[in-house]
């Protein structure tokens, strides 16, 4: 079974990381550091007790040579009670050739009492006559007068001062470590702080972006590294926020399902085209021609707004799309972009739930003594080849085929305040149970060589008619948005 890798560190802030990193680093660097200023230490004070101890025992080598070979001993004694009357001497000793003690000074412990030096019988000539020995803080120097042996002046250090020089010395070295490493400590964590505080404005800047508040701006201005990308991050975040306006913009100017499929495909020239079945619903306003004779400019202006936010939101409630405006009319597309098996009958759900609303609003406005209109409405469905149309410097995303054409056709056909269906829609089996016609009828269409069955759709069955009447009244209840664009 394998072990799950440990998470602890992932969890922690980035600034404890970054403390922890510069605190580890300073410890590891400042404790080698103790280490080799102590070891050198030792190793600088044992050197120079050395050369001191070696000094001060062929001194006493050679100021008690005359005295060693004259016998002497008053005199010896007396050297060697001034020698442990210096502090940095414990005690001094004299021995003869043979390791017998000439002269001692006062209080010397047994264990400083035995000569350190080997035999003589045991030494070369040049140890016997040149070699001072050592063993601990003790020191062997033979005296010699003019190549004779006469014996050691052996002297012991005292080395409580040299052992509190060391002490003082590494307290000393510790304090200044500890210090140190305070200070390390505490410009590590201002440091890390200083590194992980643009860190957490950009996190913050990128929520901030995430959530769609695409005017936030890290205001911090440095000239670092960070600097750049924090002037980076506000240069994107000020791209998205005009990215997202001309989204915005577009998808205004364009149904939401091309916008859709046009952006997926930034990357090719249009979007592919490709056949589909689909229907095309046709909505035409009779007598609009007639009307702007005597209507102002603003009057007419109004009244598409008013009637084309009910184009669009209609459609909407059956998963139509706004093709396009044509001038006092409108093309609504259903199954296309998006597949919809139900696309014929939700087409005509969306023509009657149409008419109805104009019928209401109708009403409301002759109350309020505005001018009306009424919709003719054609539907008719089949293949249609959808895709982008037009130049390389003008795009359109439509559907063309002889399917659209005839519901244009019966659109024109048609008479004001009815909905009028090709046959084919009718009698798919999706259609014909759901819905009421008041009879059918031949057309002769133009560009058509055959006549074509038509029917009058006069309403849905009970359960439709009663849910569009539900929505009727839903969408007249909402505030139409004022000065939306035609």
């Amino acid at each position: 079974m394998l072990n799950k890798p440990s998470t602890w560190g992932n969890n922690l802030p980035i600034s404890y990381k970054v403390a922890l990193s510069l605190v580890g680093l300073a410890a590891l660097t400042l404790g080698s550091l103790w280490l080799i200023l102590s070891t050198n230490l030792y190793q600088l004070i044992d050197d120079q007790t050395d050369t001191f101890g070696r000094a001060i025992a062929k001194q006493s080598a050679y100021a008690g040579a005359e005295l060693v070979l004259a016998d002497d001993l008053l005199s010896l004694n007396v050297i060697a009670t001034k020698l442990a009357e210096d502090t940095n001497v414990q005690s001094a000793i004299f021995f003869d050739s043979h390791g017998k003690t000439l002269a001692k000074s006062s209080k010397l412990p047994v264990s400083q009492q035995t000569l350190i030096a080997p035999d003589k019988n045991a030494q070369t000539s040049q140890q016997l006559f040149n070699v001072i020995h050592r063993q601990g803080d003790t020191y062997a120097a033979p005296i010699t007068f003019q190549d004779v042996f006469a014996g050691y002046a052996q002297i012991t250090l005292n080395n409580h001062a040299v052992t509190l020089t060391i002490r003082h010395s590494i307290e000393l070295m510790t304090v200044t470590t500890v210090t140190i490493f305070i200070c390390a400590i505490l410009l590590s964590l201002l440091l890390s702080r200083n590194i992980t505080r643009p860190i957490k404005s950009l996190t913050a800047a990128a929520n901030a972006i995430a959530h769609d508040e695409l005017d936030y701006r890290i205001t911090e201005r440095r000239t670092d590294e960070i600097g750049t990308l924090i002037h980076s991050f506000n240069t994107m975040a000020q791209g998205l926020k005009e990215r997202h306006q001309l989204e915005k913009t577009f998808h205004q100017y364009v149904a939401p399902g091309f916008a859709k499929n046009i952006l997926a495909n930034l990357d090719q020239q249009g979007v592919p085209s490709t056949y589909v079945d689909a229907s095309v619903l046709f909505i035409d306003i009779v007598g609009f021609t007639a009307m702007c004779e005597y209507l102002a400019p603003q009057e007419v202006e109004e009244l598409l707004n008013e009637y084309y936010y009910h184009i669009v939101k209609t459609s909407q409630v059956y998963h139509g799309t706004v093709d396009k405006y044509i001038g006092d009319g409108a093309m609504v597309l259903f199954g296309v972009p998006s597949a919809d098996p139900d696309h014929r009958f939700n087409a005509i759900r969306c023509a009657q739930l149409l008419l109805l609303v104009v019928r209401q609003l109708n009403q409301l406005r002759a109350t309020e003594n505005r001018p009306l209109a009424e919709f003719k409405i054609g539907i008719h469905s089949g293949e249609m080849l959808a895709g982008t149309l037009g130049s390389t410097e003008y795009f359109q995303y439509t559907v063309v085929g002889r399917a659209v054409n005839l519901a244009s056709r019966l659109c024109d056909m048609g008479q004001a305040g009815k909905l009028i269906v090709s046959k084919q829609v009718y009698s798919h089996n999706t259609v014909r149970d759901k819905v009421i016609i008041t009879g059918q009828q031949t057309l002769q269409v133009k560009g058509k060589n055959e006549p074509v069955e038509v029917c009058i759709v006069e309403q849905l069955t009970d359960e439709y008619q009663n849910q569009i009447e539900h929505q009727a009244s839903q969408l007249l209840a909402q505030p139409v948005a004022k000065n939306c664009p035609v």
